[in-house]
């Protein structure tokens, strides 16, 4: 029996076992979550190889690919605060906050990965990151601070999600926001990367109720959670994870890798797009700290 970290509802059988891990998924919000829910830590993600090009990275990213990215592009045209105070948790080598600068924001953040801040510092040129776990920040920091938190594809790999999103809310001021992202089950195609999906990498995958219920659960508002359109660069991404061909680093890699993303991945992507229940790779969530929440 395990219980469920966002709803607390019991779940009797686990779906699967990945090593030491069992998976369940919640039987009332349908969160499928990690028992035990119990991170690897951080030499884990040192180590990881699904991190190697952002530690290996030396040279900026072109901002017009980061544009592209549909996180951003659908944080940007929400429009919150314009010209306030963002912060992001799981900031990477600063590419957002890097976009956010140049949209008027007043931007911070923190990461696990010291490679990561020490890209964010020299090739993105974002002072105001630092090296900490989002538990060691909300030990610290004072609350009523951020009119924006950004949170994209953490949560996942959080042991206690829910007590981290109450944490977050505590830190933005009244009517302040949290957006985030998060990989769902209810995604279609039912494409799921081996070593990416499951545990000890993601300790939980997420539906829309979930997101929304703990939203709630943390005293938040929720306002909209938005799920992700198929598209060509999910798949190649995808495809990616799990064909070795495309993983290749030389000129044959490159040019598999040019095809997949410019030809096959985005006609593939339409052709699948007719399905009404296509897409939903990621779940886009806002939520809003209302004026005198406690």
């Amino acid at each position: 029996m395990a219980r469920c970290p966002i709803c607390q509802a019991e779940t009797l059988q686990a779906r699967m076992q990945v090593g030491d891990y069992e998976v369940h998924q919640c039987p009332v919000c349908q969160l499928r979550f990690s028992n035990p829910m119990q991170s690897p830590g951080a030499q884990w993600y040192a180590q990881s190889k699904l991190y190697s090009e952002r530690r290996d990275r030396k040279m900026a990213a072109p901002r017009w690919a980061a544009r592209q990215d549909w996180r951003y592009r659908s944080f940007f045209s929400l429009n919150l605060n314009p010209g306030g105070k963002l912060f992001e948790v799981g900031c990477g080598s600063g590419i957002f906050l890097g976009l956010a600068t140049e949209r008027g924001y007043q931007v911070s953040g923190i990461d696990h990965d010291p490679s990561a801040i020490e890209t964010a510092h020299q090739l993105y040129g974002i002072a105001n990151v630092q090296v900490s776990s989002v538990e060691e920040f909300l030990s610290t920091e004072c609350p009523g601070y951020f009119d924006v938190i950004c949170i994209f594809d953490v949560l996942e790999h959080l042991q206690d999600p829910l007590s981290i999103v109450k944490g977050l809310g505590g830190q933005l001021v009244d009517d302040g926001y949290l957006v985030c992202t998060v990989p769902s089950h209810q995604r279609w195609p039912q494409w799921f990367a081996p070593d990416v999906d499951i545990p000890p990498h993601h300790l939980t995958l997420w539906s829309e109720l979930a997101l929304k219920q703990c939203f709630i659960n943390a005293g938040l508002e929720p306002l909209e959670v938005r799920p992700s359109p198929l598209m060509g660069e999910t798949l190649l991404h995808q495809a990616s994870l799990r064909w070795r061909a495309l993983q290749r680093l030389d000129a044959l890699g490159a040019a598999l890798r040019g095809i997949g993303h410019f030809i096959v991945m985005p006609v593939a992507a339409r052709f699948l797009s007719l399905a009404k229940k296509a897409g939903g790779f990621t779940l886009l969530g806002i939520a809003r700290r209302q004026t005198n929440a406690g």
